[in-house]
């Protein structure tokens, strides 16, 4: 994040913030529904086993 961060600065171009904002989101979402999906299968292996 920082480096991302310091070639904003860097660059200090609009779009290049833009782009790099909404790269960022998407990250944060894609990882935020992976742990989702390891939750909901970490619960389907625990059940069987009680």
């Amino acid at each position: 994040m920082i480096v991302l961060y310091l070639i904003v600065v860097r660059c200090g171009n609009a779009v290049t913030i833009k782009v790099l904002l909404n790269e960022i989101a998407r990250i944060k979402s894609v990882a935020k529904v992976d742990s989702e999906v390891e939750k909901s299968a970490n619960a389907s292996v625990d059940l069987p086993g009680q």
